[in-house]
């Protein structure tokens, strides 16, 4: 959906870049890309971004702790979190139980483009 504002949290230059580019050929607006969840807390505050969805990939939930996701969503309630990982869900360790983790949804190994599209949709969809 054209105007949604989209902010990405990716450790890895090439996947933030990436997503940035796809998300702005599916006409949705990337208003922040950082490098941790800590740091994009902070960014949303300052700036005041309108942001509907955030991106995080996995690998930082879990490396920044698995509550990180939670205390984005004490700042801004209304944000859904889709969380992302290159790698099969047998890998991951919060797959199973990322709810709890603060995190709406997930995308997990080899999903399309069109997968990471009808996802933002339905994210969008149930705000």
């Amino acid at each position: 959906m054209k105007n949604t504002a989209i902010a990405i949290a990716d450790d890895m230059l090439l996947y933030r870049e990436g997503l940035s580019l796809l998300l702005k050929e599916l006409h949705y607006d990337v208003v922040l890309k950082t490098l941790t969840v800590a740091d994009l807390t902070d960014r949303l505050q300052d700036c005041n971004a309108n942001c509907k969805i955030c991106l995080i990939n996995m690998n930082l939930i879990a490396k920044e702790g698995y509550t990180i996701a939670l205390a984005l969503k004490e700042v801004f309630p209304t944000v859904k979190i889709l969380c992302y990982s290159f790698s099969d869900a047998s890998k991951c360790s919060i797959a199973d139980n990322y709810n709890s983790t603060g995190i709406d949804t997930m995308l997990i190994g080899n999903s399309t483009p069109e997968d990471l599209g009808r996802t933002i949709m339905k994210l969008y969809n149930h705000q």
